[in-house]
């Protein structure tokens, strides 16, 4: 699933240690190669952090398009169930 613009409830978020554990480091490791890879240099320049089956996305991008298409470069890594996706469109 995944959700444009959402923030975590904080009860899932429980202590806020974002990208900790073994379990998320190949996930975390493939969403940032997906996105070191793409032609779109903002998307390059993204952050990304794991929590609680969820890929967290923070950043700034040029346009709308660049917001969905990086949201939807993350879903399609194997073993993402989430995407939070927190960046912002710059002027918008």
């Amino acid at each position: 699933m995944v959700r444009p613009d959402a923030g975590l409830d904080r009860e899932l978020m429980g202590d806020g240690n974002l990208g900790q554990g073994t379990a998320s480091t190949p996930w975390l490791a493939a969403v940032k190669a997906r996105l070191a890879q793409s032609s779109y240099p903002t998307l390059r320049r993204l952050q990304c952090d794991f929590q609680v089956n969820a890929v967290i996305l923070r950043g700034e991008v040029s346009n709308w398009f660049e917001k969905q298409f990086a949201q939807e470069l993350v879903a399609g890594v194997p073993g993402v169930q989430q995407v939070v996706n927190q960046t912002r469109v710059s002027g918008a």
